[in-house]
């Protein structure tokens, strides 16, 4: 592992070959890799006949993956970029494709990870990620409450917890359990009706222990809409359904 960079390397065949089948990936769709490390999942991926474009960090990994590779590299089906997934240079090479990610990312990227390919201009059609499992249960509600996270990533596509995946799973193993979440249906919204969805959700979710309703007690076009919705007076926000707030949102902006 290298510790600088937060990896646990996937080693467990039977949760790589889960990772690399959780999404369909049509003709003509790149497979995108983030963090490949030495290679494991990045075999599975090559197995469905796609072309993998993978972004590594690690000089040191690169050169193990362009070994291990050197045959998919030539013909053309594995493309590596050695570089920060942060600086946004590998994005050229998927502007006019569509394409997927499905990779098993460093945790402390996570949050900027989802949040960057959901509301990037080109976005993909789908991610399939294996996470911290708190940060998984949080994007799919599974307790049944909202919180901004799993809101932000409704507002974009549609969350499915896949599976837990225990920490021997892994080398070296983490401390926590993961998760393979999946987002698909991934769409793209006015940024018009964007801004106005995370601004209410933000103020709705400000001291969340206060109901909803007094939250909004300077907007009472927001109150009406939510009293139309039905949303009892003592609720709180994390009791709001998505569907309520992005209504919300189109009103206020339509």
């Amino acid at each position: 592992m290298r510790k600088k960079l937060g990896q646990h390397f996937l080693r467990s065949r039977t949760v790589l070959q889960a990772v690399a089948r959780a999404l369909p990936v049509p003709n003509n769709t790149v497979i995108v890799e983030i963090g490949p490390g030495k290679g494991a999942l990045t075999e599975y991926l090559l197995m469905k006949k796609r072309t993998v474009f993978a972004i590594e960090k690690d000089g040191g990994l690169c050169s193990v993956l362009k070994e291990r590779f050197a045959d998919a590299v030539a013909n053309g089906t594995f493309v590596l970029h050695h570089g920060d997934v942060r600086d946004e240079g590998w994005v050229d090479f998927v502007q006019h494709t569509p394409y997927v990610v499905i990779a098993n990312i460093p945790y402390y990227l996570t949050g900027f990870l989802i949040r960057d390919l959901l509301t990037h201009s080109h976005p993909p059609n789908a991610m399939a990620l294996v996470v911290q499992r708190e940060i998984a249960e949080r994007i799919t509600k599974r307790d049944g409450k909202e919180s901004i996270l799993s809101l932000s990533v409704q507002f974009f596509g549609v969350a499915h917890y896949g599976m837990t995946i225990q920490p021997n799973a892994f080398s070296p193993p983490p401390a926590v359990d993961s998760a393979l979440v999946t987002i698909t249906d991934i769409c793209t919204r006015s940024q018009e009706v964007q801004d106005e969805f995370f601004r209410i959700v933000h103020i709705a979710f400000h001291e969340k222990r206060k109901n909803v309703f007094k939250k909004f007690d300077n907007e009472p076009q927001i109150q009406r809409i939510l009293t139309a919705h039905s949303i009892d007076r003592t609720a709180r926000a994390e009791n709001v359904p998505f569907a309520v707030w992005l209504d919300t949102a189109r009103e206020k902006t339509g």
